[in-house]
């Protein structure tokens, strides 16, 4: 009895061995049907926020807030940038952001590119060459 009682509510660690190359046609419809599953935490680290992927990325990251789900995005300070017309860019997303409710944090010399959600499912991307983005879970 006991033995079948352990199997039935045993924790099954997810396969991190498994994972999957996307590029740039086919990473964000994925990522975007992996957010409509976070049930509690998204953890996005990436240096560079821009408007236009913000825009297309927005409305997910509105219904995780509007689901009770913490949102995180830890990023470089906009002051790092080199280039004017890119500070003002990301100041101007980051803004969007944050009145949205997400937690945004700044780390200097920052150049991670990983998605984290539930903890579980991780993404690494090297979006200098775009086409090489591995998912794992």
């Amino acid at each position: 009895m006991l033995g079948s009682l352990l199997r039935r509510n045993s924790y099954q660690a997810p396969d991190l061995l498994e994972s999957k190359l996307f590029n740039e046609d086919t990473f964000y419809p994925a990522f975007l049907k992996d957010l409509n599953k976070c049930h509690s935490e998204l953890i996005i680290e990436c240096p560079f926020i821009t408007h236009r992927r913000l825009n297309y990325l927005l409305p997910a990251l509105q219904k995780l807030k509007a689901r009770k789900v913490r949102v995180v995005i830890n990023t470089r300070d906009p002051h790092e940038h080199d280039e004017e017309r890119w500070r003002d860019e990301t100041h101007r997303a980051l803004a969007t952001l944050q009145r949205g409710g997400i937690q945004v944090l700044y780390t200097s010399g920052h150049h991670r590119k990983v998605i984290i959600l539930d903890r579980s499912t991780c993404t690494r991307a090297h979006l200098t060459y775009f086409p090489r983005i591995v998912v794992v879970r």
